[in-house]
């Protein structure tokens, strides 16, 4: 059958259990709507304004936290020192003299030294592991925008999400936001998410709970987040109780009285957040970081700096091989004869009578 979508405006109900029954055609088809509870926000601060953009609430002055970069995941740095590599191998290649298998080592282990180190290894590491990282396809995949499109139900976090759901959540970032806690003497890094600016400003593609959700839980951590360009969250829903005694579905780290769990209130107009730690306290992990440079990525270098050092041998036995040496000549040894002959000779003999 086709879908559809009916709107229909009614005065609001003054009892939180009453009901409107809608009757649809002759054949009596009824429907009855339930009176939902007025909304009650739980992170301050988040109402859409019309006309206006989405601005985080780290990014506001007010908010205490200040922004800091992340590791960049473009191609166009790798892509520039590639050029610069390039740049340096051609002046080996034409600028050096003939030096044989010297100068063959130089440029090939100097090309492959610098080329390897800043561009290989970086667009590995960044573009190529951002893009392989997850499948958003996957049903189990989640992102912001996906989590703050879902509907508010009952029994459930958000949408079908239930209790003994397990998913993860992809969130790319291209800045971060850190405060200071005191208490805990510590670091909390907050994520504005800016790359889903568009869905958390349209009322049309994101409910009222959704977007406050997506700020409540997922988007404060203790981890160190700022190697990264993109982070996974592992996301295990359970049913708990809250302070109220109501029951309620939430992610792992937002259980209260679980070690490790923390839910930090920066100020009353902050509000408060629950922070996801790395691990959760089975010890497994929660948090895994995306496009984090390799820790070797700097050692190809070492070829290239061995290219240097052999465009130098090749160099200094170049010039030496062009050094001009003091030939010999075979006269100068018969000159020496005739100068001691010279010395034999009648003139310079002297008798004792001549003394």
């Amino acid at each position: 059958g086709e879908v559809f979508g009916i709107r229909l405006q009614f005065t609001k109900s003054s009892g939180l259990t009453d009901s409107y029954t809608l009757y649809l055609g002759r054949d009596n088809f009824e429907m009855a709507v339930p009176v939902l509870p007025p909304y009650e926000e739980e992170v301050p601060g988040l109402e859409l304004e019309e006309g206006k953009d989405y601005v985080s609430p780290y990014a506001v002055g007010t908010s205490g936290f200040t922004t800091h970069d992340v590791a960049t995941s473009g191609v166009g740095g790798p892509i520039l020192m590639l050029l610069v590599s390039i740049g340096i191998v051609a002046g080996i290649m034409f600028l050096m003299p003939p030096t044989g298998i010297f100068k063959v080592l130089s440029v090939v282990l100097v090309g492959i030294g610098m080329i390897a180190s800043f561009t290989i290894i970086p667009i590995v590491s960044g573009p190529v592991a951002l893009a392989t990282a997850v499948d958003e396809s996957d049903p189990n995949v989640y992102t912001i925008d996906d989590i703050a499109a879902m509907q508010e139900r009952d029994g459930t976090f958000l949408g079908e999400l239930t209790a003994g759901t397990e998913f993860q959540v992809y969130i790319p970032y291209d800045m971060v936001y850190r405060a200071r806690d005191l208490e805990m003497n510590g670091w909390h890094y907050g994520l504005g998410f800016e790359s889903s600016a568009e869905t958390l400003s349209d009322p049309a593609e994101s409910s009222s709970r959704g977007r406050e959700y997506v700020q409540l839980y997922f988007s404060m951590t203790d981890v160190d987040i700022t190697p990264g360009s993109a982070m996974i969250i592992n996301v295990k829903m359970i049913n708990t109780t809250d302070s109220t005694g109501e029951s309620r579905v939430v992610p792992q780290w937002a259980v209260i009285g679980d070690e490790g769990n923390q839910f930090w209130v920066k100020d009353d107009t902050f509000g408060g957040r629950w922070v996801i730690p790395e691990k959760d306290i089975n010890g497994d992990t929660n948090v895994e970081l995306v496009g984090v440079k390799y820790t070797w990525q700097y050692y190809p270098l070492l070829l290239a700096l061995l290219g240097f050092i052999l465009a130098g041998v090749g160099l200094f036995q170049w010039t030496r091989a062009r050094r001009p040496t003091r030939v010999t000549s075979v006269d100068d040894f018969d000159d020496d004869d005739d100068y001691e002959e010279d010395f034999d000779d009648d003139d310079f003999d002297f008798d004792d009578d001549d003394l």
